[in-house]
């Protein structure tokens, strides 16, 4: 959770950001990578969301966020990817847009401390 909240801090400094478990990420499994056994979810009033990314995703001048509260939930989630793939040390896994809970897998390099090996971890914006 730390090095996510440090990661895109620069970007949406209001986020507060959770994480739980649902087994223990330490233990070595054959599937450890493939089913993530921890969710982060970065939680933020919509308003200051849209303040704070409303010009990367503009056309011409015009927000196309404003329209739908869900492609402002997966244009956070990309550009929340994007700051961890850039700068956080994750590995981006796969996505899942097309649920009902929109969600990215990443994978989280073992120098982040939280198991010897990559861990994986799915990441949502509420």
């Amino acid at each position: 959770v730390r090095s996510v909240k440090q990661a895109i801090w620069p970007m949406i400094p209001e986020a507060e950001v959770t994480g739980f478990t649902s087994g223990n990420p330490a233990r070595g499994r054959a599937y450890g990578v493939a089913v993530p056994e921890i969710d982060i979810v970065v939680s933020a009033d919509p308003a200051h969301l849209l303040k704070r990314l409303d010009g990367r995703f503009s056309q011409s001048g015009r927000s196309v966020l404003r329209v739908d509260p869900r492609k402002l939930q997966k244009a956070v989630i990309r550009a929340c990817t994007d700051q961890l793939v850039s700068s956080g040390g994750f590995k981006f896994r796969r996505s899942a847009f097309r649920s009902d809970d929109p969600k990215v897998t990443l994978l989280a390099p073992a120098s982040l401390g939280v198991s010897e090996q990559a861990v994986s971890v799915d990441f949502s914006v509420n």
